[in-house]
């Protein structure tokens, strides 16, 4: 009995080994076209999820054009801060990878934040808390995975392949399927999972395996460290995102009632690449200088997908050489094994390619669905997402949820001296206004309420310390969340 179990694993292990090395042996996964537009197969609005009406399109090489049998899978997830965002937003960027060689599932997760304030009439449904839409976003991502793992041989899904990405709220879903454990959400992040539920309530039941993750200005919370051994990542975040911040973002939970004064901390690909880079398995981060929230499509966003194909090639080829964070002014293309530089002339004939093919993919899309999909999509539904924020921030008590530099706060910082810090507010303040003034690891240096006297505009607030120099983040109840930079 244990000579036929030892040859079963033997064999199984052999099967999983031989299809590794189908997928290094080709040019495919490469983040250029290994199949042209008629030799992929999209499903739109497959439902994956029954009691949540929850769908997802699929985008893969036709089974007869392809001589692979089981295909590595990638699921992308929107952004649009869990109040907007479609699978729709990924179709240029899916049908490219798919091109690539590889099953794209894009993905609808559950909308709305649920915390029980009382409902108005431009918000007649209860609000749970940020945190708990996250948590379901990542239950949502998880389903989608086992439902692929159902529906692997009538696709030709490698379930043991699978990788998740997202862009903006998205990648820190994506993020959070591999990082976040079942403990660190019950104990660390206290959420309610008995009214939540699980985040995966059947792991043995179609499972499938996660290689590694994709996300673009993505984040996690500092509850996520339990997994990280398990982890490859690859990390594409603006230095100047001020959304979610690329080091540190300090965002209140709610926006009513005790999760309104509750801050989360939310560490961007800057600070998760800092703090893990040792401990994972494979990260690559690209901390794009000078770079926001929000990216050019068939500029960066294109590119960035192209670099998704190559970092999943060298998972899927256990290739996990000089992994190393990049400072970069742009993202180069072409896509090697080692990590191979990019000349500017390989650059730029791969971002042509790409260029080419968008117009090819654009004659693609069914006219039922024109009218929802965009190249600018993924950035047109996450500012969507963003406006529903303030609106909602406006209607209760015009707490903010997400730091944002697009603010229509009248109040400014500067520094005045290395431990002085003037803030120039609007005169026709006349509420309490809180401060608070935080370092990059979440820790608060200093709070202070202050109420403004008649004629007064400026407040000039000393610090406790003399402070090194760094950046640090500032925030304000009248809506500035800023980054100071201390020379």
């Amino acid at each position: 009995m244990k000579t036929k179990t030892l040859l079963l694993i033997l064999s199984i292990y052999c099967a999983m080994n031989a299809q590794a090395q189908q997928y290094c042996q080709t040019d495919r996964f490469l983040g250029t076209p290994y199949f042209d537009t008629s030799q992929i197969k999209v499903n739109f609005d497959i439902l994956y999820d029954v009691p949540n009406l929850l769908t997802l399109d699929l985008y893969y090489p036709k089974l007869n054009a392809d001589p692979l049998s089981k295909r590595p899978v990638i699921v992308l997830i929107p952004g649009g801060f869990y109040l907007a965002g479609s699978s729709k937003d990924w179709y240029y960027y899916a049908y490219q990878l798919a091109q690539s060689g590889y099953v794209v599932a894009a993905i609808n997760t559950r909308k709305g934040l649920f915390y029980p304030c009382k409902p108005t009439k431009k918000f007649p449904i209860p609000f749970f808390s940020y945190s708990d839409a996250a948590y379901r976003a990542v239950q949502d991502a998880i389903k989608a995975g086992h439902f692929l793992s159902t529906e692997s041989l009538l696709y030709g899904i490698d379930a043991n392949n699978m990788f998740f990405g997202g862009y903006s709220t998205g990648g820190c879903t994506a993020l959070s399927v591999e990082m976040l454990s079942q403990s660190e959400a019950n104990h660390v992040l206290n959420l309610n999972t008995v009214v939540l539920g699980p985040l995966d309530p059947l792991p043995f039941l179609f499972p499938f395996s996660v290689k590694g993750i994709n996300s673009i200005s993505g984040g996690i919370s500092r509850a996520h460290i339990e997994k990280i051994e398990n982890t490859s990542a690859i990390m594409f975040h603006g230095e100047l995102d001020y959304i979610i911040f690329y080091d540190f973002s300090p965002i209140l939970d709610g926006i009513c009632g005790p999760q309104a004064k509750t801050l989360l901390p939310v560490y961007g690909s800057g600070k998760v690449n800092d703090f893990f880079h040792d401990k994972a398995k494979a990260m690559q981060l690209y901390g794009l200088l000078f770079a926001t929230h929000y990216f050019e499509p068939d500029k960066d966003f294109a590119k960035m997908t192209s670099k998704f194909a190559c970092f999943d090639k060298q998972i899927l080829c256990k290739d996990f050489k000089s992994f190393k964070k990049e400072n970069l002014l742009s993202i180069p293309v072409k896509c090697s094994l080692n990590n191979r530089p990019e000349t500017s002339e390989e650059d730029e004939r791969t971002s042509n390619i790409i260029k080419d093919e968008f117009k090819k993919i654009e004659a693609t899309i069914p006219e039922e669905y024109r009218d929802q999909i965009t190249l600018n999509s993924l950035v047109t539904s996450d500012k969507a997402g963003l406006d529903s924020l303030k609106a909602l921030m406006k209607e209760n008590q015009g707490n903010e949820i997400m730091p944002t530099q697009e603010n229509e706060s009248a109040t400014k910082a500067i520094i005045a001296g290395k431990n002085t810090l003037q803030l120039s507010l609007s005169a026709d303040i006349s509420h309490p206004i809180n401060i608070s003034f935080y370092n990059l690891n979440g820790t608060e240096i200093m709070g202070k309420t202050v109420m403004l006297h008649r004629g007064e505009n400026s407040i000039t607030m000393q610090f406790p310390q003399t402070l090194q120099q760094g950046i640090y983040i500032l925030k304000t109840s009248d809506g500035l969340t800023q980054k100071v930079f201390i020379q």
